[in-house]
């Protein structure tokens, strides 16, 4: 059974990495002036995003592209109030993927931008730690 397992896991390995990555950009705006509409963070289970590298924080990755991949997921947590909301795992990415496709189809001028919170101010505390 081991090499059966070896010898197919690029063939499951690549669905997977596919299904990952693609859904990162599809049915996003091509060159919006902000990055947070032009990428998709997706919450995914500890296996897989280990799998992935972390890049299932897209939107923190394109934000900040000198963080390593291990460090995104804190990074996450540091700036997930300024980003709009993530699906969590990838079906919910690919519904609201195919969601937009299929208005693209019926209105060609549609383009899906995420809903951004509100801007907001520093909190005194952390512009006193300066």
């Amino acid at each position: 059974m081991l090499p059966v397992v070896i010898s197919l896991a690029p063939f499951y390995g690549r669905g997977i990495q596919w299904l990952c990555n693609e859904s990162q950009h599809m049915g996003l705006p091509g060159n919006p002036p902000d990055f947070r509409l032009c990428s998709r963070t997706v919450y995914l289970n500890p296996v897989l995003q280990f799998m992935y590298w972390h890049m299932n924080y897209h939107t923190d990755h394109h934000i900040y592209a000198a963080v390593p991949c291990e460090h995104l997921a804190r990074l996450h947590g540091l700036i997930k109030d300024d980003l709009p909301s993530c699906p969590r795992g990838l079906v919910a990415a690919w519904c609201q993927i195919g969601a937009t496709l299929s208005r693209c189809r019926r209105d060609l001028s549609y383009c899906y931008l995420a809903t951004l919170p509100p801007r907001r101010t520093r909190a005194p505390a952390v512009a006193a730690r300066r």
